[in-house]
């Protein structure tokens, strides 16, 4: 992403564009892209322990979204705001996503593990996740379970959720 010294340019940030059949990613662009050291520097920092490339990819994601570029119902991260990213783990959250799993829930990844869990009992409905990262998960819904309530009824209605905030 960036050199230690925090200069500036994006590499290699891949752009995962939902122009899906059958929820398959089938276009993906590298991107280069200049900004300010000290932005370079500060998401550096900020994201340390994270996968850049997601964060990055879901960040134009969401510029491309709300310039509307995309019309009707997509499929892929569009619809899916990530929610806090920990230690490597990227938490979200599907708009409009009340009938898929007939519960409350979010999606979490880790190096491509994805897995659903219960928002109400932080159970694993779906899907895997190393015992670590599940753990971890489950720890962080145990002390964020009324923003992610308050979140699941934004995203159910079409509203963008709030950030919440990571595990420490």
């Amino acid at each position: 992403m960036f050199d230690d010294a925090g200069h500036g340019e994006i590499t290699a940030a891949m752009v995962q564009m939902a122009l899906a059949e059958g929820g398959e990613m089938t276009k993906k662009a590298t991107l280069t892209v200049d900004v300010p050291d000290d932005i370079a520097a500060r998401f550096n920092r900020a994201f340390a322990n994270d996968d850049k490339d997601l964060i990055v990819t879901h960040l134009l994601e969401q510029a491309i979204a709300r310039a509307g570029l995309f019309s009707g119902t997509t499929t892929g991260l569009l619809t899916m705001p990530i929610l806090s990213a920990f230690y490597g783990i990227i938490i979200r959250m599907y708009f409009f996503d009340n009938q898929q799993h007939h519960l409350p829930h979010i999606h979490a990844e880790y190096q491509g593990n994805k897995a659903v869990f219960a928002i109400e009992s932080a159970d694993l409905i779906q899907g895997t996740l190393p015992r670590k990262q599940l753990r971890l998960v489950q720890a962080w819904m145990e002390l964020r379970r009324d923003e992610l309530t308050a979140d699941w009824q934004l995203a159910v209605n079409g509203e963008e959720p709030v950030k919440i905030a990571p595990l420490n």
